[in-house]
């Protein structure tokens, strides 16, 4: 029995129901979107293995996920009303396609084949759902290599959570990054694709978006963090404001309740030339951050010329 996602996208409610039905049966996670704009978002929030859409919706949503980096890599099977239907879904990306009305064993077998080429699985982060640090890399490489755009790169890690882990567990652990994927999901919804989320290693997360909006995300990602943070700890820890963890030589260690690190990275002031530039530079002034007390974020603002080093904290 197969644990893979899909997501259906039709204008239909019988067909989708249908469709549902039968997927589920063979062992298959559906989920279900009426348009173009349930069905992105649905990408968004947790990447199907793939994604079968008809032909009524279908045009659309091929042109914006073959936009949006976090989504351009996704297999699409495409349920085409006709002959010119189906070259028209190929010419825009279509990784597959089938005549309607169609087959549901072969529909099937296609999906199947269709998830194995593609190995989306490696492609996504299974604790939170996100696109893995590879396809962050992609997108980074394609800003880089079109030159025009301006960009930047923001790294998050959460301050304090090994010792986290140490006192409540590892699933406790997997729990706050989980939140954290939350936080940015919700900090960063865009129409316009302008903004994706990557979980980039095991436990630092990063959003590439543009210039304009970083104070916006960082604004709302802190206040919310700050304000639900709590939840994950025990009363004791909650009333005294830190956790109490014992050292190697039996001494009382008082740990800050976690916080958030943010580094920024913008092709503002500096140029770049490679993808290690960038993540070296990110991980640089995240790690800046990390040394100051709460939430905080340091942007990179170091010049292309000699003189120019500068760093800018903020929060």
């Amino acid at each position: 029995m197969s644990e893979e996602k899909i997501l259906v996208v039709h204008h239909s409610p019988d067909s989708m129901d249908l469709l549902r039905v039968y997927f589920l049966a063979q062992g298959y996670q559906v989920t279900l979107a009426p348009d173009a704009e349930s069905a992105f978002c649905a990408c968004r929030r947790d990447l199907p293995g793939a994604v079968l859409v008809d032909a009524a919706i279908g045009h659309g949503l091929l042109t914006t996920l073959r936009r949006v980096p976090a989504t351009s890599h996704l297999p699409v099977l495409f349920l085409a009303d006709s002959a010119e239907d189906k070259i028209r879904a190929l010419e825009e990306g279509a990784n597959d396609y089938l005549i309607s009305p169609v087959d549901l064993k072969e529909l099937r077998l296609r999906v199947r084949n269709l998830i194995a080429i593609a190995g989306v699985r490696d492609l996504q982060n299974p604790l939170t759902g996100l696109p893995s640090g590879k396809l962050a890399d992609r997108h980074i490489l394609s800003l880089l290599n079109d030159g025009r755009r301006r960009w930047a790169v923001m790294w998050f890690r959460v301050d304090h959570l090994d010792s986290f882990i140490e006192g409540y567990g590892h699933a406790a652990g997997e729990d706050v990054l989980r939140f954290l994927a939350s936080l940015l999901r919700a900090a960063t919804k865009s129409e316009e694709g302008e903004e994706s989320i990557y979980h980039a290693t095991s436990d630092d997360l990063i959003v590439v978006t543009t210039p304009k909006r970083v104070e916006s995300i960082v604004g709302q990602v802190f206040a919310n963090f700050d304000r639900e943070i709590r939840q994950f700890y025990g009363p004791s820890d909650n009333l005294a404001g830190y956790m109490t963890l014992v050292d190697r030589q039996g001494h009382d260690c008082r740990i800050p309740l976690m916080s958030l690190s943010v580094g920024v990275v913008t092709n503002v002031h500096r140029s770049f030339a490679t993808l290690a530039e960038v993540r070296k530079a990110a991980t640089q002034v995240c790690a800046k951050a990390g040394q100051m007390m709460g939430n905080s974020m340091w942007i990179d603002r170091r010049r292309d010329r000699k003189d120019g080093v500068h760093f800018s904290r903020a929060g």
